[in-house]
C-alpha cells in the first residue's frame, strides 16, 4: 500500500467518523471497525526475521 493509499484510507475514516457523529449511530453499527482494522494492518512496522 502506497503513501497515497494510506492517506485516502485515513480520509475515508475521517469522513465516516463525521457521518457517524451526524447520524448518532453507534460505532459498532457503523462498520468503521473494518476500516480501522485495515489501517492498523497497514501501519504495523515490518517484523524482523
Amino acid at each position: 500500500m502506497t503513501e497515497r493509499d494510506l492517506r485516502k484510507l485515513e480520509a475515508s475514516i475521517r469522513l465516516k467518523m463525521d457521518d457517524i457523529k451526524n447520524q448518532k449511530v453507534s460505532l459498532k453499527d457503523s462498520g468503521i471497525g473494518a476500516l480501522m482494522n485495515m489501517l492498523k494492518k497497514r501501519m504495523k512496522p515490518p517484523t524482523k526475521n
